[in-house]
């Protein structure tokens, strides 16, 4: 769209240069009527700028072009990516990375992500092993109930024990997300 608009104001330069240096030049040729070849002279001159005029517009225009397509190419590029992060994080994919060309910008938010992802899948491995951890000792429990090779005394001390840790696992999640 910005080409577009870009090329569309180019044009109605170049008409304009050309309309006004078309309209000089009869104004002077009218005053020099008498001197035709003062009237050919005019006439080049007038010629040279327009072409001048749309050369120089052209190479404006692409120039302009140009740049536009490279910087917007240089931020949409990444952000991108940065979308394409986001959804895998959002369907539990932490093990996603970004990484940007050398010379896009915002390498430094890329790496701020990949930190971010990094930390999330420390936080969800560290559940997983608790998790884990509390199934294991819950199964040592069970087993010991079902061969009653555990005591009252034993067994409430296993599940006090067990309790503790989960309230400890509880009361750091909630520390790191800010609840308490």
């Amino acid at each position: 769209m910005v080409v577009v608009l870009i090329i569309a104001y180019s044009a109605l330069l170049i008409y304009t240069v050309h309309s006004n240096s078309t309209t000089t030049t009869n104004m002077l040729l009218e005053l020099i009527d008498n001197k035709p070849e003062l009237a050919g002279k005019f006439k080049s001159v007038d010629t040279i700028t327009v072409l001048i005029s749309v050369i120089g517009m052209g190479i404006a225009t692409l120039i302009i072009t140009y740049i536009g397509i490279f910087s917007t190419h240089k931020v949409a590029g990444p952000i991108y990516r940065f979308k394409k992060h986001l959804s895998s994080i959002k369907e539990g994919n932490f093990s996603v990375r970004t990484y940007l060309r050398k010379n896009d910008m915002l390498n430094e938010l890329a790496d701020d992500f990949n930190q971010a992802s990094e930390k999330l899948k420390e936080f969800v491995e560290n559940d997983i092993v608790f998790s884990e951890d509390v199934c294991r000792k819950i199964q040592s429990i069970q087993s010991q109930l079902d061969q009653q090779s555990i005591g009252p005394d034993e067994l409430s001390e296993a599940l006090n024990g067990l309790q503790t840790d989960i309230e400890d696992f509880i009361k750091t999640k909630k520390l790191s997300i800010g609840m308490i």
